[in-house]
């Protein structure tokens, strides 16, 4: 007989992992079900929005103050744009100095790459040897 008990065992089994699936697929369509309805609430909430903002731009009865126009922009401060500097610390005491392009205008620079330091220091002792 121990081949009907063998037959009982996989037939155990075999139930087992039916009712395993089965409980799978409830909790699958179970929460299959809940996306669904969830999905259908957010649709509902979003008409409900759009039909509330349409109803809003059509019944509009209470006027809106005008927007504040944009200050008008502040002048630039002149700055030292075409200006070559030889190093980046003669460039600094130019800026620190208050100085700008203009001041520069009709200079030669002594550096082969632009104004030096040097020349920065020397513009700056002039331009206040002059006030």
């Amino acid at each position: 007989m121990p081949l009907a008990r063998d037959i009982r065992r996989a037939m155990i089994k075999s139930r087992r992992l039916q009712e395993k699936r089965n409980a799978e697929a409830e909790a699958e369509e179970h929460a299959r079900q809940a996306e669904m309805t969830q999905a259908a609430k957010m649709r509902r909430a979003y008409a409900q929005e759009n039909k509330m903002l349409a109803h809003r731009a059509e019944n509009k009865e209470v006027e809106t103050a005008p927007e504040p126009k944009a200050p008008p922009p502040e002048p630039e401060a002149p700055t030292l744009e075409p200006v070559e500097f030889a190093s980046a610390r003669a460039e600094t005491l130019a800026e620190l100095a208050g100085l700008t392009a203009e001041t520069f205008r009709g200079l030669t620079p002594s550096g082969a790459g632009g104004f030096t330091a040097a020349d920065v220091r020397a513009l700056i002792a002039f331009k206040e040897g002059e006030e």
